[in-house]
């Protein structure tokens, strides 16, 4: 229930999680609105009861050469943070973007655009002593540009370059620039491979390195898959990037990741998954406050779905989960779960 080391707690827990995509498309003009919730009960830790709710609109607009868009979306959630942030803490995240693609050649496209994203938690919630609204309450205002070329009917290459101010609301000590470029390859879903790979380089630069080390090098964010005979679909992820530590101490760390999951349609309906995946999260504190050290987060789960329809799906899965860490022994945890699924509209 609450990744701890010792006496590990348990529950009976259920979500519903309802959801809708609706795109109206009159003209020239479309509009994407997607909206969705979770209703998550817990049968005897009430206070890990809640209701996550999440919307957001985007605005398409063909104007031949030019495409401007503009999207608004926010999210009020009590799933954990992220890997590090083993609580259920309330927060909220707004976002809004708007820009313009341009059709340069007959293969050849950009964009330019600025995006504008909000983090705040709630008052009150904390993760081991610390005050989470003054680790993460921050604002990040991005100004990117892409240049990008169809190298075949169903794969483009394009190169992002972005500019990054995060201010925070309290712990100011954190506040950075940061600078990406982002060679990215893209793979179209009607394709044998589809997803996206990006692989490309991070400058970060603290306007306090007193406080909080610069970093630069290489960061990536890669998700893409490939179906076997019909019958095998293999899905890839891969991630690195500095991420803001809860800890006002260390700062951040630099969070790898990589998974893999093998769905096998071994008999008509019938359907088993499996998936493996790794974190590692590197600490790398300010100053001499200690040596470098790091937590390493890994998964495993396996399950059997049956499809009484198209557009059902029913499943049984288990998850296995567990913590290892250099930094702390009360950060070390394991914790495993068998839960069923209902899925209906996918």
């Amino acid at each position: 229930m609450f990744n701890e080391p010792d006496n590990p707690k348990s529950d009976f827990t259920m979500t519903v999680s309802p959801s809708a995509e609706v795109v109206v498309q009159p003209a020239r003009f479309k509009f994407t609105f997607l909206f969705g919730t979770d209703y998550v009960y817990f049968q005897h830790y009430a206070s890990e009861r809640g209701t996550n709710g999440s919307a957001s609109g985007r605005l398409d607009v063909d104007l031949g050469v030019l495409r401007p868009y503009a999207t608004i979306a926010g999210v009020s959630t009590k799933d954990r943070y992220n890997n590090e942030v083993d609580a259920r803490a309330r927060h909220h995240d707004q976002s809004y973007s708007a820009g313009v693609g341009l059709k340069l050649f007959t293969r050849t496209t950009g964009t330019v655009g600025f995006k504008h994203a909000v983090t705040r938690f709630d008052e009150g919630e904390t993760f081991r002593g610390q005050d989470l609204s003054v680790a993460f309450d921050s604002r990040i205002d991005t100004i990117e540009g892409s240049i990008g070329m169809a190298l075949t009917p169903l794969t483009s290459f394009d190169v992002n370059v972005s500019h990054e101010e995060q201010r925070f609301e309290h712990a100011r000590e954190r506040d950075a620039n940061s600078l990406r470029i982002m060679p990215t390859l893209r793979f179209s879903p009607a394709g044998v491979v589809n997803g996206t790979v990006a692989v490309g380089y991070r400058r970060f630069t603290a306007l306090d390195p007193v406080h909080t080390p610069d970093f630069s090098g290489v960061v990536a964010s890669a998700s893409a898959g490939f179906t076997l005979y019909e019958r095998h679909r293999f899905d890839f992820t891969v991630n690195r990037d500095l991420n803001y530590s809860y800890d006002l101490d260390v700062s951040y760390y630099i969070a790898t990741g990589e998974s893999i999951t093998w769905t096998w349609l071994f008999a008509g309906p019938l359907d088993l998954k499996t998936s493996a995946g790794r974190n590692q999260m590197r600490y790398q504190g300010a100053g001499d406050i200690g040596p470098t050290t790091a937590d390493t987060y890994i998964d495993y789960s396996a399950g059997f779905g049956y499809r009484p329809r198209p557009r059902l799906r029913l499943g049984i899965a288990g998850d296995w989960v567990s913590r290892a860490s250099q930094t702390s022994a009360d950060r070390i945890f394991e914790n495993n779960r068998i839960y069923g699924t209902l899925t209906w509209g996918t």
